[in-house]
């Protein structure tokens, strides 16, 4: 691993990114996913800002200027965008930040976010087809009731392995064992290339069996 690159991993360690969002930058970083969307987890409201929304506005504005240096010295296509959440009152404002592996990937979340369709959403952030598909008609995999029945060995060894501490998509009922194979080679490449990454997701992170 080259010093530009492992700089730019502890760039992305050390953000003010959540360790969802700093996982899956991490990925398309790594070119393991083709790419990745970042919900802002500041928001202000659709209305006559009173001193404290401004206040919060600039932290908004220092936060994404923040993320833009960085996301510069990764040299990887971004994109920033506003969005509403209108089915909150009052309606919510936040950004999200996008991005690709490549511009034609970006280009391809883009598109699929536009659409608001899930399967092409899910397609363009490199989640499995089965999981898509799953998603898409309602079969996703409920940890709490569909694990319950697991044999004692296989619920061990996987809460032993704690691969289920780097799941970042909604596993299907029918294929979640094969999927885990995919997040087996994320947590893998986290381990080896963002260490510190690594600890703190496994610190962090509640198991779920």
């Amino acid at each position: 691993m080259s010093e530009k690159e492992k700089n730019n991993i502890r760039a992305i360690e050390n953000s003010s990114l959540n360790l969802q969002s700093k996982q899956d930058l991490l990925l398309v970083y790594l070119k393991e996913r083709p790419s990745s969307s970042h919900p802002s987890e500041n928001k202000y409201y659709k209305k006559e800002f009173c001193e404290k929304e401004d206040d919060l506005l600039k932290k908004i504005d220092e936060e994404k200027k923040d993320i833009r240096v960085m996301l510069e010295s990764l040299e990887i296509p971004f994109y920033f965008e506003e969005f509403e959440e209108e089915n909150k009152k009052p309606i919510e404002k936040k950004y999200r930040f996008l991005v690709g592996r490549s511009e034609e990937d970006l280009e391809n979340l883009k598109e699929a976010l536009r659409k608001c369709s899930a399967k092409e959403i899910g397609t363009a952030l490199g989640y499995p087809k089965t999981a898509v598909d799953a998603f898409v008609e309602g079969e996703i995999l409920d940890k709490y009731d569909d694990l319950r029945f697991l044999a004692q060995k296989e619920k061990e060894d996987l809460k032993k392995e704690q691969v289920f501490k780097f799941v970042s998509f909604g596993l299907s009922k029918q294929n979640w064992r094969s999927e885990l194979d995919l997040v087996r080679r994320y947590q893998m490449i986290i381990k080896e290339k963002a260490p510190k990454l690594y600890s703190d997701i496994l610190e962090k992170r509640k198991d779920l069996l």
